[in-house]
């Protein structure tokens, strides 16, 4: 969150729906919104949610940019997904949230996610143990 020493800088945007905040500080690097989005898997989440319970997909947006985990049966294909936030793959959104601020640049989250693909290859999903939530 910006403190006292910082200037945060909003921007609303009809086609995001949601407003894009950097946060600023004199001598120091811009800081960027970070939001994760939730996403209903299953119309059971209409009531099973207020129960506690659920299935979900999830993936964080920053730089205007969303990313999550999921399946591939493909052999050496990252798991990775990069999409316009709120895509979602078609699911219902859920809720998303402000997360807090980074300050790495669009370029240092790109080769952030690109170092990661390797590590996170499709055909390592497991629905319980390593998935979009873990």
């Amino acid at each position: 969150d910006c403190n006292s020493s910082h200037t945060r800088v909003c921007q609303s945007s009809l086609a995001l729906s949601h407003r894009v905040c950097v946060c600023w500080c004199f001598m120091s690097r811009p800081r960027y919104a970070v939001f994760p989005h939730v996403y209903d898997l299953s119309p059971v989440n209409e009531w099973a949610f207020w129960a506690g319970l659920g299935a979900f997909h999830s993936g964080v947006e920053v730089h205007n940019t969303e990313y999550s985990f999921g399946a591939s049966s493909e052999a050496d294909a990252s798991g990775i997904m990069v999409m316009p936030p709120k895509e979602g793959l078609g699911l219902t959104l859920r809720a998303t949230l402000e997360l807090g601020f980074t300050d790495k640049s669009e370029r240092d989250v790109d080769r952030l996610v690109y170092s990661m693909q390797k590590s996170y290859l499709g055909t390592s999903y497991h629905i319980l143990t390593i998935n979009c939530n873990h």
